[in-house]
């Protein structure tokens, strides 16, 4: 719903904040002069007094560019465009001339603070326009949509998009859950797709602790989805590692966050430092050599794997002495890399 994007030529919102940049949005409409070529016989049209068929042209073109950059803005998550400005140019060429409208401005998203919200609720007791209605209709009949597990049309997703609630968030992973398992047709595709865009735009705290809640080895779609909307939470990860579900922590070490801090890095020295403490699962055992007197070493996986001391791997389930894949630990590594980064970025 590209028309529920709030545009201004200002840098703020009264009673808002921004909630998130997306950076500049903009778009160029270019059109030859045979747009104009109704009113070209007629030059008293426009010297003279009355210019409302140019007037009117101009003003198609404009709604044009409008358009296009909240379709633009819209897929980028942006509710609302802020610093927008409009320029006319004429563009001549070998005796061909044609118009260009372009447009640009700041897509971002915006909250209402507790002041508008107010001001609404007591609008709204007194009147409701039709487009409140409307949408208000449409919001119940997602829910119900999604309740009964039926598929969303694309006017449903456009209202989700321009309409992010939390409310919405808990059906919405339920429903993914299920169509993410097949992809029969190209439009539960589409579900997949939208539901992990949907939840970059909910809001940020509330995402995290309904993605990590319940985390296990059966949940690598909610991972997806933390992985896709970079839903970073070193404090979820450290809950999971106290919680001895160190696999799945170790997956969600791939995740990033938009921004960092110091209270990340101080927390990701923490999550470095359980996964370089961690008990050993396998073991190395000494043994007597079948043609020496002398003993030799081996190294005795979790899965009581018998290999010898100079594989790191267990060659029969490829797990460490710490109980860990080749892949788990270059996530690890990788991981701690991002830490010394972000520390020489801090400092």
């Amino acid at each position: 719903m590209k028309n529920n994007i709030l545009i201004t030529t200002t840098n703020s919102i009264e009673n808002t904040e921004i909630d998130k940049y997306f950076g500049i949005v903009s778009t160029n409409i270019v059109v030859g002069t045979n747009l104009f070529a109704d009113f070209g016989a007629s030059l008293t049209d426009i010297f003279g007094g009355n210019s409302e068929i140019y007037k009117g042209k101009l003003g198609k073109i404009y709604k044009m560019a409008i358009e296009e950059i909240q379709s633009k803005a819209n897929l980028l998550g942006a509710n609302a465009i802020l610093g927008l400005k409009i320029d006319f140019d004429e563009i001549s060429g070998k005796g061909k001339s044609m118009f260009m409208v372009s447009a640009i401005g700041t897509g971002v998203r915006i909250k209402y603070n507790e002041v508008h919200k107010q001001e609404v609720a007591s609008t709204l007791r007194d009147s409701v326009s039709l487009e409140q209605l409307q949408n208000e209709q449409l919001k119940r009949e997602i829910i119900s949509l999604l309740e009964s597990k039926a598929l969303l049309k694309q006017n449903h997703w456009e209202y989700l998009f321009s309409n992010p609630t939390n409310e919405i968030a808990d059906l919405l992973l339920i429903y993914f859950n299920i169509y993410s398992q097949q992809y029969l047709s190209e439009l539960e595709t589409n579900i997949v797709n939208n539901t992990m865009a949907y939840f970059k735009l909910i809001d940020y705290d509330y995402a995290i602790n309904l993605l990590y809640a319940d985390l296990n080895e059966k949940t690598d779609i909610k991972i997806l989805i933390i992985k896709d909307a970079e839903l970073f939470s070193p404090i979820k990860i450290i809950e999971l590692l106290d919680q001895n579900q160190i696999k799945i922590a170790i997956k969600c070490l791939e995740t990033n966050k938009e921004t960092y801090n110091k209270d990340d890095l101080d927390n990701m020295k923490i999550i470095i430092n359980k996964l370089d403490n961690l008990p050993q699962t396998g073991k190395m055992e000494k043994s007597k050599g079948m043609f020496s007197s002398k003993d030799k070493e081996d190294f005795i996986c979790q899965n009581n794997h018998k290999n010898s001391s100079n594989i790191e791997y267990c060659e029969t389930c490829q797990l460490n002495i710490f109980g860990l894949k080749e892949k788990e630990v270059q996530i690890i590594n990788n991981f701690k890399q991002r830490a010394e980064a972000l520390e020489c970025l801090i400092k």
